[in-house]
């Protein structure tokens, strides 16, 4: 999640045989921090990311992904959104 007043919550992996929930429990990153924080640089593709939350609006709410090293799906990018939510 990136907020409005850019703070950032995010918690992920880089294990491809992790599923979402694997992830959560066992992740290389779990940051709780603001989007000028440069530990956001370790996160592989994080500028992909933001670019993408920023472009499709999707600031204050909270989203599930993953990104593959090449585009997918009927939109044919690189980013897949499995769940889009405001609770956690």
């Amino acid at each position: 999640m990136i907020s409005k007043n850019n703070d950032v919550w995010f918690i992920g992996s880089t294990n491809p045989n992790f599923t979402g929930k694997m992830a959560e429990k066992y992740p290389d990153f779990n940051y709780s921090t603001n989007i000028f924080d440069k530990c956001l640089n370790s996160i592989p593709s994080f500028d992909l990311i933001y670019g993408y939350i920023i472009d499709h609006d999707l600031l204050d709410v909270i989203v599930e992904f993953a990104i593959y090293d090449c585009p997918v799906g009927i939109y044919n990018e690189e980013i897949v959104i499995f769940e889009i939510r405001t609770e956690f």
